[in-house]
């Protein structure tokens, strides 16, 4: 993707609650116009990176730019920000508070019913304008608060997990409306999720975030392809991490030994010898059976079956007591307490550096 000019950019900043820092050391780069996703696991400080660039939180240390100015003199008009916490005024229906709020803003009469109407039939959601909040469903309530955000046509939309617990194919036939409404208005939408999918299917550019740092930034595509940690392929692409050593290089191959088993691999970053690697196996491309069927392998005992997102998965215990998950080969009749081989192709591994700080 060719890089787009920067809304806002955050250099070294540090932010949190009371006496704790939520976000340390953060740095990244929100393209203007495109929609990015801000992915990372519950906890990781998403909702509190949010936040702060919606400027309901101030930063400790750093700076935040938009454009080339400190964001603080930009003012708050150039966002709307929805968090799963954000309230509506009981007392009033829904469709009088959104002339309200574009009241405030000068937009009235049949500006403001167009935008209205509009907005809360791309959510899905032209019912609610005559019911009260407690009167919607968290489903509703949410599409209503996405609508909300979407009058004032901001400069930039933050929206914190927007559709969380909304069936899948609902999810996707909205994310469809409000990717069309962000080309059609070039609005940068900035939304936080803790499913790699939605960064696959609605972003162009993704933020992986952990313990409160940005670990990676790309096309989710690229990110996908080259994650640069082994906790950005567990997060991405769930599957069994084996340590080991990097004890041999090649042209675009390297050796890595694990307790005594050298195992040949093409590294996804640059390595050295001697360094400390993870090599990440897609549960999608690991198989096993009684006899190896390819180039790389290893073995252990069948221990018991569960069932993963592809179906039915053995767990095999390693020779040094570690466990790896993988498909059965079609046609084996394996049985648990014996001995098989599990196999992959070295062109579907991922061999990235081992993080202590993210394990």
């Amino acid at each position: 993707m060719e890089m787009q000019p920067a809304l806002m950019v955050l250099q070294g900043v540090d932010a949190g609650y009371g006496k704790d820092n939520c976000l340390r050391q953060v740095d990244l780069r929100l393209p203007e116009g495109q929609i990015t996703c801000l992915l990372g696991a519950a906890g990781c400080g998403k909702t509190t990176l949010l936040k702060l660039l919606a400027g309901e939180i101030r930063p400790r240390n750093g700076r935040i730019l938009m454009g080339n100015q400190p964001a603080g003199r930009i003012g708050k008009g150039h966002c709307t920000a929805v968090f799963s916490q954000t309230r509506l005024m009981d007392s009033l229906k829904i469709g009088l508070q959104l002339k309200m709020k574009l009241a405030l803003k000068g937009i009235r009469g049949k500006e403001a019913e167009g935008r209205i109407a509009h907005a809360l039939q791309l959510m899905e959601a032209e019912d609610c304008a005559g019911r009260y909040p407690d009167q919607l469903s968290d489903g509703e309530l949410r599409r209503v608060l996405v609508a909300r955000g979407m009058l004032l046509r901001p400069r930039l939309l933050i929206l914190d997990e927007p559709f969380q617990g909304l069936d899948q194919a609902f999810r996707h036939r909205l994310w469809q409306r409000l990717q069309a409404w962000q080309e059609e208005n070039k609005t940068t939408i900035l939304f936080s999720s803790a499913q790699p999918e939605d960064a696959l299917n609605y972003a162009h550019y993704a933020l992986l975030m952990r313990e409160g740092r940005i670990l990676q930034a790309d096309t989710p595509q690229q990110m996908m392809k080259n994650p640069r940690s082994h906790y950005a392929v567990s997060f991405l692409k769930p599957g069994n991490v084996l340590r080991g050593v990097v004890t041999g290089l090649g042209e675009n191959k390297a050796a890595m030994e694990m307790d005594g088993i050298t195992l040949h691999c093409i590294p996804s970053l640059p390595v050295m010898l001697g360094d400390q690697v993870a090599l990440c196996l897609d549960y999608s491309q690991l198989h096993y059976g009684l006899r190896p069927q390819g180039r790389v392998f290893l073995s252990g005992v069948l221990r018991e079956f569960r069932y993963g997102p592809g179906g039915k998965m053995a767990v095999i215990e390693l020779p040094d007591g570690a466990e790896m998950m993988a498909y059965c080969r079609q046609g084996d009749d394996c049985s648990p307490g014996g001995r098989v081989f599990i196999w992959w192709d070295p062109d579907h591994a991922v061999m990235v550096p081992w993080d202590e700080t993210t394990e």
